[in-house]
Order: C-alpha cells, then sequence, then structure tokens
C-alpha cells in the first residue's frame, strides 16, 4: 500500500514540475517574441525617420 501512495505521490510531483517548467517555457517564448517584435519595430521606424529626413515622406 505504501509502494502505490508513493507512487502517486511521484507522479504528482513530476506533474507539478512538468506545469512549472511549461510555464517557465512559455514566459521565454514570449519574451523572445516580444523581443523580436521589437527589434522590428526600431527597424521601422529607424527607416521612416530615414525617409523623413529626406523629405521622401
Amino acid at each position: 500500500m505504501n509502494l502505490i501512495g508513493g507512487l502517486f505521490t511521484s507522479i504528482i510531483g513530476l506533474g507539478v514540475l512538468g506545469l512549472i517548467v511549461w510555464f517557465w517555457v512559455l514566459v521565454f517564448t514570449a519574451l523572445v517574441r516580444a523581443n523580436q517584435a521589437l527589434k522590428l519595430y526600431i527597424e521601422k521606424n529607424k527607416q521612416v525617420i530615414h525617409r523623413t529626413k529626406k523629405g521622401t515622406v
């Protein structure tokens, strides 16, 4: 009986650990995507600013 209880405890522990890892993977992925979007936004604004200095907008 003790073996079955220990097995369930370890399965629950692994499930909780998996949820924590999954959460941090989501957070990391969101940060990477936000960083890429920010780089694109900055690059686009640099082009717009460059064009406005030339007076071509």
